[in-house]
């Protein structure tokens, strides 16, 4: 349980520094990915499970490939 919490405050705090070195806010980011703002936050905060489709929208959002989301995980 332990190493899966890991990985979602890890994935949190990539996204977060995806979407802070682009000027996106929570709000815009969430606008933009079709997601709502608390879902980006709870995401960011390591307490979301989110899905492969979530994830894909994101990297969409933030223009940037999948697999930069996990880039030093």
């Amino acid at each position: 349980e332990n190493d899966c919490q890991n990985i979602k405050t890890a994935f949190g705090e990539k996204l977060r520094s995806l979407r802070t070195s682009k000027q996106l806010s929570q709000e815009k980011l969430a606008e933009l990915a079709d997601l709502d703002r608390t879902y980006i936050s709870g995401v960011e905060l390591g307490k979301r499970n989110i899905s492969i489709v979530n994830i894909c929208r994101l990297a969409s959002a933030l223009q940037v490939k999948i697999k930069m989301l996990f880039d030093d995980l």
